[in-house]
């Protein structure tokens, strides 16, 4: 896919670059307990994880996390980046669709590399256990120790807590 197209894949991903808010679609009204410990954890540098069956509220509970950011601590949009593993458009596209994305997403939206942004970044993977090697790629951003925040979901909790458990002890 060329950057051009993939950029245009990840504005209709990332609404709120445009819009400046959360499709209301993509938000429930009634806020879970865990949208408070998730709220909670913005600050904190490990990863934060839900994992739970499919259809269960998880994606909806990032898109709050989200609409917090931008309403309540009135975060940058740019300064937040979902991306949906099990987007097909992309990963069909690419074999390194994860790096290609965000290399675009910095190139395009932030305008620097990801080492050189002062301001805190928000990352929010949906369905990370369908990226390859998922647990090395976390660890290594943990590791460099930039200012990101990594949000992940995943539907099959033995493999992300697995994965979790094996690569990201202290991190997740």
């Amino acid at each position: 896919m060329n950057e051009e197209n993939l950029l245009k894949q990840l504005y209709f991903i990332n609404d709120w670059w445009a819009s400046e808010k959360v499709p209301k679609s993509k938000l429930e009204q009634f806020k879970r307990r865990d949208f408070h410990f998730l709220k909670g954890a913005l600050d904190k540098p490990e990863i934060s994880a839900v994992v739970g069956p499919r259809q269960v509220g998880k994606t909806t509970l990032l898109y709050q996390v989200i609409d917090h950011l931008l309403t309540v601590q009135k975060v940058s949009p740019t300064q937040i980046f979902f991306l949906n593993m099990d987007n097909q458009v992309i990963k069909i596209n690419s074999d390194n669709f994860l790096e290609d994305a965000l290399q675009t997403y910095s190139k395009n939206i932030l305008k620097r590399p990801l080492k050189e942004t002062n301001k805190r970044l928000y990352f929010f993977f949906d369905e990370i256990q369908n990226l390859e090697d998922w647990p090395l790629k976390l660890k290594n951003w943990v590791d460099q120790k930039l200012n990101i925040k990594i949000f992940i979901t995943g539907s099959s909790s033995t493999n992300i807590l697995k994965g979790g458990q094996e690569s990201l002890a202290g991190r997740i």
